[in-house]
C-alpha cells in the first residue's frame, strides 16, 4: 500500500471517530486556537490569518468584499459556528472563542497522523 493510500485509510478512520469534518479551513482553526492557548478573538483570529496567507491559502477573491468585509472573514465565521456546534470550540464572549477537550483531542490525533504539523512552529 503506498503511503499516500494508507495516510488516506488513517484519515478516514480518524473522521469515522470524531464528528468534525476535518476539511482544511476548520483543521487549520482548530490547530490556531490549540497553538494560541486561552481565549483569542476574531480580530486575533483574523490578524494571524491574514499573517499567514499562504497556510490558508488566500487568494484574491478572498479579500473582495461580501456584505461589507472581506470574503475570508464570513468564511472564518462560519468555520467557527461549526466548531462551536460540534463541540470542538466553546463560545466565551462576543467574538471569543476557545478551545474546549474535545478539540484538542482532535488536535493531538491529527497530529499523529501528520506528524510534519509539528515541525512548522
Amino acid at each position: 500500500m503506498s503511503r499516500a493510500s494508507e495516510l488516506s485509510k488513517k484519515i478516514a478512520e480518524f473522521r469515522k471517530q470524531h464528528t468534525i469534518n476535518y476539511i482544511g479551513w476548520e483543521n487549520k482553526l482548530l490547530l490556531l486556537f490549540h497553538q494560541l492557548e486561552g481565549m483569542p478573538t476574531l480580530k486575533q483570529i483574523y490578524d494571524l490569518i491574514e499573517n499567514h496567507q499562504d497556510t490558508f491559502q488566500l487568494k484574491p477573491e478572498h479579500f473582495k468584499s461580501q456584505y461589507g468585509v472581506p470574503a475570508y472573514k464570513n468564511q472564518v465565521r462560519s468555520h467557527i459556528a461549526n466548531l462551536v456546534q460540534s463541540g470542538h470550540l466553546k463560545w466565551v464572549d462576543n467574538g471569543q472563542y476557545r478551545i474546549t477537550e474535545k478539540g484538542i483531542k482532535c488536535v493531538n490525533e491529527f497530529r499523529k497522523l501528520s506528524p510534519e504539523l509539528d515541525k512548522k512552529k
